[in-house]
């Protein structure tokens, strides 16, 4: 009876010895599943925050090749207005100069001599 007793003393041991086993190996379990949840929630967050960043990007290209386009306008137009501008200035002084020497032309022929 004494060794009944104590194998199943030393059959007791050893089942505790595995159950506690067993729990530590759960806790592990539990604690990596987790730091798994975490490391995934935060990929999500970094995905996320990557995602809104590149649609920031692309929404400031697209300002940028709207503020081009009208920058190029812009230009045309500066140049084109500039254009005429300078024109009716050519203009109004080639009108200046062909009436001073048309006047300078006049004054020579009436102060030439008659011959």
């Amino acid at each position: 009876m004494e060794d009944r007793y104590r194998i199943q003393s030393d059959e007791l041991r050893k089942a505790m010895s595995l159950a506690n086993r067993y729990a530590i190996a759960k806790k592990l379990a539990n604690g990596a599943d987790e730091k798994i949840c975490q490391a995934d929630q935060k990929r999500k967050e970094v995905e996320e925050s990557l995602k809104m960043a590149l649609d920031s990007n692309l929404a400031s290209e697209e300002k940028i090749k709207a503020l081009e386009v009208q920058l190029v306008e812009m230009e045309k137009s500066s140049f084109a207005s500039s254009r005429k501008g300078a024109e009716m200035d050519i203009v109004g002084q080639l009108i200046g100069i062909y009436n001073q020497s048309f006047h300078e032309g006049w004054k020579t022929i009436m102060l030439a001599p008659l011959s």
